[in-house]
């Protein structure tokens, strides 16, 4: 293999993963016709290629626009291009959004009427963009949707100026500003070739990891954003080492998490609820003979009807928690009843649910949207964080009650004074809610304000120290 083709094959596992990346980029070659034992040439151009895609506000206006037909394009990446241009990130983020508007031509030749970009963001490691081609826009007689959709028209190059240009292995550009876009037909070689143009459509249809951009077919929540499992394992490894985290996840707590958030057909909103009757038809339904046994269970179809499990274990009943569905004429739908059940056992109902502190958030939101799937406001994370602690605040009292009548102390703790009973009486729901937003009104910071909450709480609860 010729080394110019080696640097681009080194390119696409780079971005992609070494199996992943030598699939697509021998798929390049055989849409580009490249021979890759021989330079790659590409034509003389006064200007570089770039390339862009982002989840957007745009893609609302995508659903909607019977005109138009939009293109998520991948532009620009911090690499070494084909001609020896250096880009890096830095340069790149400050001028990714200066292409916002820009125009779009082909070849680099005249502006096309009916191509816009309408959106322009640095993410993902690459310039990525947003464009939007009307059904009328047109090349040489032909139309601008059917060359995309073809491949005539595969990648794209950036037309753009800068202040200066440092020679450090190649010329790096510095004061960067896009000034247009042009869209590259099949004979025309891009500086960088892992830029591409994706409809968007298959944005829509198919969910991305919002990390790494590849397709999901399993996630875990990262905040509000769903990832592969193994993006957010790599996220809080590079954070806790960045950050240096005091409370660093251990890969164990990663492996225990909440299912996906997802909305699964409605049953009606009266529908009883019970979840050892649910959880019979479920493991039935899951099952590939219909036995609800064990050993014949598919366990990610399983899953689909709790809103936490324990990864380490994904083949025992018992790591599944929170049960919210049940199969109704065959099909697994989402129970109103059992939504409110498993909400209220978060917030430490019948002795809540064992599960890691920091999945809850995670689970609570997979619970918040199948509330407003049912027209309903969840609960404020807030209560059911306070309702958590409550839960665990009794377990501790009955614990330590426990404890003490073994020793024979129980007299003792029954003659409780005056004062310790008006501490107890503070560990409610409204007291705790207070004290947290006295706390961030003398500027404590939320997480330092909980933290405060927690301690004073549990001091409280032991029969020492101050509320």
């Amino acid at each position: 293999m010729h080394p110019d083709f080696e640097r681009i094959l080194k390119m696409f596992r780079e971005r992609y993963g070494e199996e992943e990346g030598e699939r697509r980029f021998l798929e390049w070659i055989k849409r580009m016709g490249l021979d890759p034992e021989k330079p790659y040439v590409m034509p003389l151009m006064p200007i570089e290629s770039f390339s862009w895609a982002k989840r957007s506000t745009v893609l609302s206006a995508a659903k909607e626009d019977g005109e138009a037909k939009y293109y998520r394009v991948e532009a620009l990446f911090p690499v070494k291009s084909m001609n020896n241009w250096l880009y890096t990130e830095d340069e790149l983020i400050r001028a990714a959004r200066t292409l916002i508007g820009k125009p779009v031509n082909i070849n680099h030749e005249a502006p096309i009427e009916g191509i816009e970009v309408v959106d322009a963001e640095f993410e993902d490691g690459a310039v990525e963009c947003i464009i939007k081609v009307h059904k009328n826009a047109s090349w040489n007689g032909k139309s601008i949707i059917s060359l995309i959709d073809s491949g005539e028209i595969s990648h794209v190059s950036i037309e753009g100026r800068f202040r200066s240009a440092e020679p450090v292995d190649g010329l790096k550009p510095e004061g960067l500003i896009l000034t247009g876009l042009a869209l590259l037909t099949r004979e025309n070689l891009p500086g960088i070739p892992l830029t591409r143009i994706m409809p968007i459509e298959k944005m829509i249809e198919q969910e991305l990891c919002y990390l790494c951009s590849r397709p999901l077919s399993d996630a875990v929540l990262l905040g509000e954003y769903r990832v592969h499992p193994d993006c957010a394992k790599r996220f809080w490894e590079i954070a806790s080492q960045v950050f240096q985290f005091a409370e660093k996840r251990s890969m164990r707590e990663l492996g225990e998490r909440a299912v996906a958030s997802h909305e699964t057909e409605k049953a009606p909103e009266e529908t009883p609820w019970d979840a050892d009757e649910a959880e019979a038809r479920i493991r039935r339904w899951a099952s590939t003979d219909g036995s609800g046994e064990k050993e014949k269970i598919d366990w990610s179809k399983y899953r689909e009807a709790y809103a936490w499990y324990n990864e380490e274990a994904p083949e025992e009943f018992g790591s599944y928690k929170l049960p919210h569905h049940d199969v109704i004429n065959g099909r697994l739908v989402v129970v109103w009843r059992g939504v409110a059940a498993a909400m209220a056992a978060l917030a430490g109902a019948r002795g809540g649910v064992d599960i890691p502190v920091e999945d809850r958030r995670a689970v609570y939101n997979h619970l918040a949207r199948h509330y407003r799937q049912f027209e309903r406001e969840p609960p404020e994370l807030t209560e059911i964080l306070i309702g958590c602690l409550e839960s665990k605040i009794e377990t501790l009292r009955k614990a330590i009650q426990e404890q003490a009548e073994k020793h024979g102390e129980h007299a003792d703790m029954r003659e409780t004074s005056e004062a310790e009973a008006n501490k107890r009486s503070e560990l409610t729901k409204e007291a705790l809610i207070k004290r947290f937003k006295d706390l961030r009104s003398q500027g404590y910071s939320q997480r330092d304000a909980w933290r405060l909450v927690a301690l004073e709480t549990i001091e409280v609860a032991c029969g020492g120290g101050k509320a």
